[in-house]
């Protein structure tokens, strides 16, 4: 037997890559996981190799960049910036630059103290930059440039369209 959807908690949560925190829906059941960030000196290039690889930043096999593409397959960039690894130390439990509000379910005021993970992030620039893993500053360009709003004409045009495809099928199913 399943359970309603109405029924289920479901976890909505969302980065938002601005402001380095997870946007948690209010209709949402979903807690933000407490944890202690570790000090400084712990976070070192295999933490973020660690979030490299677990978290789909590079190619299993090859370790290079996972290229992303758009419909018409031109390069759409890789996820090789700070905010995907800010989002994956968060999701490791391994550091939080917004720890505080993501536990009160607030929205921050600034971007958050990441200056761990920054420092840790430049020292990986300095040593895999040149060998085509260096993380920039940006993030990757959406696919979805957001949703074209409906306009009288379009709304006609459908239906017309509909009109068309019903009076086909018709045409057809009487031969």
């Amino acid at each position: 037997m399943s359970k309603s959807k109405s029924k289920q908690k479901i976890a909505r949560k969302k980065w938002i890559e601005e402001l380095n925190y997870f946007y948690i829906d209010d209709q949402s059941s979903y807690e933000h996981p407490k944890f202690k960030n570790r000090p400084a000196a712990e976070i070192t290039n295999s933490t973020i190799a660690l979030c490299l690889r677990k978290h789909g930043i590079v190619k299993p096999g090859s370790l290079n960049p996972k290229m992303f593409y758009y419909p018409d397959k031109t390069q759409r960039g890789t996820k090789m910036h700070r905010t995907y690894i800010y989002r994956a130390m968060v999701i490791e439990k391994i550091y939080d630059g917004n720890r505080k509000a993501n536990e009160t379910k607030t929205k921050p005021k600034t971007a958050g103290n990441w200056g761990p993970v920054d420092k840790a992030i430049n020292k990986w620039n300095e040593e895999w930059g040149n060998d085509g893993l260096r993380i920039g500053n940006g993030k990757l360009y959406s696919k979805k440039q957001g949703r074209r709003e409906l306009e009288e004409k379009d709304a006609l045009e459908a239906f017309l369209h509909r009109k068309k495809t019903i009076a086909f099928d018709k045409l057809e199913k009487g031969n």
